[in-house]
């Protein structure tokens, strides 16, 4: 491609000697011109597949595909192959060497011109190999980085062949990255007119249908917003809609909108990657953006109209709809007409042919769902930009469409499924047969594997199962089905719920209040022993599995422990109530009564039989603690013991309250020492 140059006039005073720049030959400088590229393994793709168009170009093969060979287990290299001229083993060293250098940079014939495509796989690796072969010799060569760090290319060895002339570059490929180079195949070659011939592995090719066109361009309903690319030589530049003028921001956002250029008509980066916006490129995507304003409005209805079915024409029309509300109210709101036939509502027509049909069928639009638990949505919409089915099945129809959704990796696949009544008559009126795809040809839902649990019962290898969450989470999180090691408690979520925020409402006619959050759950558990992983929540499908598997009903649990639980006396409530005023108090008990000085004290010394009765009460009262918010103490026959009556001393009064908050050793040495005078009386 012939490069865009600007001739200076200079006109020097008073210089003496000038020194032309040049530069240095090093790794560095070599990294730094490999390493234009942001997407290395799409730059190698893109580079050398320009290359073989162009040598295919030169050897008066255009229509002839290259040859692209992807890497796999068995051979760890991509290849890319064309049959074109060759490479001289004198341009091997004087061109392909040569970082700058090509022979493509006085002509619009060919994509090549900056002399870096060719070096582009030293972004990836440190040696790769280039086959030549040129009037019955084939010579292999050796690219990689020598001693000095530079890149150079030895020739490895020369034979006569009866094979036709052309190139080929092998690139060793790391195993993570070969879905990466089969992704840039599908990416790069996206616009390619010839597309390539492929072994060691398989190419989704997109089929981008488009639904309007003009002298250089066309407009695909697939594309997403603000999705328009301008291509040149088969590569395809996004488009940056701010910088052409405002007017076109609106075609170029919503347009679906692939601009074609002749080579030279853009500049673009070094890399490829982008477009140069110069004044060069800007005014030529300006030019190209008015005409085709221009022409959708004076083709809207003659391209309607062209169609060859009622689908693509219906088609047409909603996209204009969506797509172009930009455009001229007056074309937006003019009637549409195919066949004779008024088709201004898409939507409308084709309900009313249903209604024809079948006054009680409706259609069933399934696509992905981003958000949330259900991956799958369904409604009654009728659309034009997803695949239409015929339903064939006599069951399981639903089922496989929603997991057909579900299992597909593109977020905006969707589909629509008819009744086989219907289709005959949207048949008749003039929709293409081969358009419905038979329900029949979706993957068969895949079930679910059963396997052994630990009691020797089958059970799912997978259930769908929420446990609690860490203490900073309030949703539930998602926990894994273990058959040999099943969950000791489940508790079946309540119906309708579909969110994993889902509370469980626990009722019991021995509890004050429902268990409505983890924290009432989580209480019991620790009351009991038992550990939160222990419990989890599930659907009421999947009840009957959990209960082979030996799980028991949460709520069935807490009746029997309920029923076992042995109040405290009223009075050791009351005594653990009075003093429980600070986190610190069981700690602070349990180091006083562990000290050699409390065991020192006279049994009947008050503090300390204080100290022990106070220690046994807590121990009885403290687990009940967890859950006494919980229980409506009504219901349960509680024992009440009436409390010695003690008098103590202002003193041992004092150094009973301030339990919780003095030091342990001055406590103790203070009643050691009023032990000692006999002042604790």
């Amino acid at each position: 491609m012939k490069l865009q140059t600007t001739t200076n006039e200079i006109t020097q005073i008073g210089a003496t000697q000038a020194q032309a720049f040049s530069m240095r030959t090093s790794r560095k400088m070599f990294e730094i011109l490999s390493g234009l590229y942001s997407d290395t393994e799409l730059a190698i793709v893109r580079e050398l597949s320009c290359n073989a168009v162009d040598a295919h170009f030169m050897a008066g093969k255009e229509t002839a595909p290259f040859h692209i060979h992807l890497p796999n287990a068995l051979e760890p290299w991509i290849i890319i192959q064309d049959f074109g001229t060759g490479i001289s083993h004198q341009n091997i060293y004087d061109i392909y060497t040569v970082y700058g250098a090509s022979t493509k940079e006085n002509t619009n014939s060919q994509i090549g011109c900056l002399g870096l495509g060719s070096k582009s796989p030293f972004a990836y690796t440190d040696n790769f190999i280039i086959t030549s072969i040129v009037k019955g010799e084939k010579r292999i060569y050796n690219a990689f980085f020598n001693e000095q760090n530079t890149p150079s290319v030895a020739l490895l060895s020369t034979e006569e062949t009866t094979e036709p002339n052309g190139l080929s570059v092998q690139i060793p490929v790391k195993t993570e990255d070969f879905y990466k180079f089969e992704q840039a195949v599908e990416k790069a070659l996206r616009f390619f007119a010839v597309k390539p011939t492929v072994s060691g592995g398989s190419v989704k090719w997109t089929d981008d249908k488009w639904t309007f066109e003009g002298t250089g361009w066309k407009s695909y309903t697939s594309f997403n917003y603000n999705e328009c690319y301008a291509v040149m030589g088969g590569v395809a530049y996004p488009v940056d809609k701010y910088k052409v003028d405002n007017k076109h921001h609106a075609l170029v956002e919503r347009g679906g909108i692939v601009m074609f250029f002749e080579m030279g008509e853009l500049d673009f980066t070094p890399s490829r990657e982008q477009l140069d916006y110069c004044k060069f490129t800007v005014d030529a995507l300006n030019n190209k953006l008015a005409t085709i304003y221009g022409d959708l409005i004076a083709k809207i209805g003659s391209t309607i109209e062209s169609k060859t079915n009622i689908f693509d024409a219906l088609q047409a029309v909603s996209t204009i709809h969506e797509k172009f509300q930009f455009l001229d109210n007056t074309v937006l709101d003019g009637t549409f007409k195919w066949g004779g036939v008024d088709i201004s509502k898409p939507q409308f027509y084709v309900r009313q042919l249903i209604a024809v049909a079948d006054p009680n069928a409706v259609p069933h639009h399934y696509y992905h769902n981003p958000y949330g638990r259900s991956k799958v949505r369904d409604n009654n919409e009728v659309r034009f930009d997803c695949d239409w089915y015929v339903d064939d099945l006599a069951k399981g129809t639903y089922s496989r469409a929603k997991s057909f959704i579900k299992n597909n990796n593109s977020t905006t696949k969707r589909l629509i499924i008819f009744s086989d009544v219907v289709v005959k008559h949207l048949i008749a009126s003039g929709f293409p047969v081969d358009m419905f795809i038979k329900t029949s040809t979706l993957p068969k839902v895949v079930r679910a594997a059963y396997v052994k649990s630990a009691n020797g019962a089958s059970v799912p290898a997978t259930i769908k199962m929420y446990c609690i969450s860490d203490y900073w989470r309030q949703s539930w999180k998602s926990a894994n089905f273990d058959p040999a090691n099943p969950p000791m408690l489940y508790l079946v979520k309540p119906a309708g719920e579909t969110s994993n925020d889902t509370a469980c409402f626990v009722k019991n006619d021995k509890l004050s209040k429902s268990l409505s959050d983890q924290d009432g759950i989580k209480k019991f558990l620790q009351y009991a022993g038992v550990a939160e992983s222990e419990f989890v929540v599930i659907a009421e499908r999947n009840e009957k599995h959990l209960v082979a598997a030996g799980s028991i009903n949460f709520s069935v649990w807490l009746d029997e422990l309920l029923n076992k639980i042995n109040l405290p006396d009223t009075e050791d409530i009351k005594m653990y109530d009075t003093v429980k005023d600070s986190y610190r108090y069981d700690d602070n008990l349990k180091t006083i009564t562990t000290k050699p000085k409390f065991k020192n004290l006279d049994e009947a010394n008050p503090f300390r039989v204080y100290c022990e009765t106070l220690n046994k009460v807590s121990k009885k009262v403290s687990p009940f603690k967890l859950i006494m918010n919980y229980l409506d103490i009504s219901k349960f026959t509680t024992p009440s013991t009436p409390a010695p009556v003690v008098e103590y001393s202002p003193v041992m009064k004092l150094l009973i309250s301030r339990i919780n908050s003095w030091d342990v050793a001055d406590l103790l040495t203070i009643t050691e020492a009023l032990e000692n005078k006999d002042t604790n009386k």
